[in-house]
């Protein structure tokens, strides 16, 4: 089956029932309370989830007024959570250090909710740039799919092999050989992997299925297959941080996310990471330069890797924006997209020793799931 990963930065929602009533247009009822709370020190990226004492009007968009210093904020998205809730996503990352302020038009008059931005961190973003064989993720990837009308999802794998000298890429080798000759797509039992530059903050990851379907969670895993019956809506995962050293090399930051429920065999999801994901200082992650020129406009010469990335980034951008009731804006995203075949095994190389004995090349040592054949059971 055939299906691509994109990585983006949004928030996913499961939609929300408002009923069938029409609700009236006029000022915004009394707000009761806003989280984050006025007065409060926040992250560059973070919503805003105001709650009233009564149901907002249908025109709650136009009594929303967000201003840093002093300057009116344009394109800030307002969003109905439920009748009484409203959510204010900032357009872009808001400046460090800001004095910033939400200003609204409610019937006992105008309201202000204060706040201030974070001060700026270092630079905090993923490993992602598909012009570097050496760093694969994250993966799987759609883009390293290849048409193969003889395939039964019109796809095989075409993996990029890392080129660094090294007994493992024997071993890559001969794995991607395999894939390439067996597979169609990706393995819907397996794991997606990504790689960040630095390690992140632990409460702002989504770690277990609960807080991966939340309408706030900072990475959202959508289900993009048009006649699945969860089309359009995020599929839970389990989620496992790791920062891990191989040797003299460089400590490695990775995400690995763990799908709660079966992936359907010829799926399409997209996997999104938002810029409300943070480091430990409160820095949101940012996009890579190399996803910035995928999302930006063509340009003369640049590089087949960037051209091939943006019609999958696109796709993925597309069902962040849909989600419902809190659709993910573009400006938040590092996208990838994937698709799924049945049977591949998901092989996690652990190590990967020398051994003394000539006609050996290396002891490598991991895991695979194997696939269940039996139903119900049985």
């Amino acid at each position: 089956m055939h299906r691509r990963p994109l990585i983006a930065l949004l928030a996913f929602v499961v939609p929300l029932s408002l009923g069938a009533r029409c609700l009236s247009v006029g000022f915004l009822p009394v707000l009761v309370a806003s989280d984050p709370a006025g007065g409060a020190t926040v992250a560059r990226t973070a919503w805003f989830v105001l709650d009233f004492e009564d149901d907002v009007p249908s025109d709650f968009a136009v009594h929303v007024y967000p201003s840093c210093d002093g300057a009116p904020a344009a394109g800030w998205g307002t969003f109905r959570l439920d009748a009484d809730t409203l959510v204010v996503q900032p357009a872009q990352v808001l400046p460090a250090g800001a004095s910033c302020r939400i200003t609204l038009n409610t019937e006992p008059g105008e309201i202000d909710v204060d706040f201030q931005t974070a001060a700026a961190g270092a630079p905090f973003a993923p490993v992602y740039d598909r012009r570097d064989v050496n760093h694969p993720l994250p993966f799987p990837d759609d883009i390293f799919l290849e048409p193969d009308a003889s395939r039964p999802t019109g796809w095989r794998p075409a993996l990029a092999l890392p080129d660094h000298p090294g007994s493992a890429v024997g071993l890559l080798q001969v794995l991607a050989q395999v894939t390439e000759r067996d597979s169609d797509g990706w393995s819907p039992i397996g794991n997606l992997s990504i790689e960040l530059s630095g390690a992140p903050d632990l409460d702002s990851l989504p770690l277990d299925a609960d807080a991966a379907v939340d309408p706030f969670s900072t990475i959202a895993l959508i289900d993009m297959t048009p006649a699945s019956e969860t089309f359009g809506e995020r599929i839970p995962f389990q989620l496992t941080p790791r920062s891990d050293q191989v040797q003299d090399a460089p400590v490695s930051h990775n995400l690995l996310l763990f799908p709660s429920i079966p992936l359907e065999p010829m799926g399409t999801y997209g996997l999104v990471v938002t810029d409300r994901l943070l480091d430990p200082t409160g820095e949101p992650l940012r996009r890579s330069a190399f996803f910035e020129a995928v999302v930006g406009d063509p340009e003369p010469g640049e590089a087949p890797e960037i051209a091939a990335a943006r019609p999958l980034a696109e796709e993925v951008l597309d069902a962040a924006a849909a989600l419902s009731p809190l659709p993910i804006p573009r400006d938040d995203v590092l996208a990838m997209r994937e698709d799924v075949q049945a049977t591949a095994p998901n092989v996690i190389v652990t190590d990967v020793l020398p051994d003394p004995h000539p006609d050996v090349a290396a002891m490598i040592f991991g895991t695979f799931d194997a696939p269940v054949w039996v139903e119900n059971g049985y």
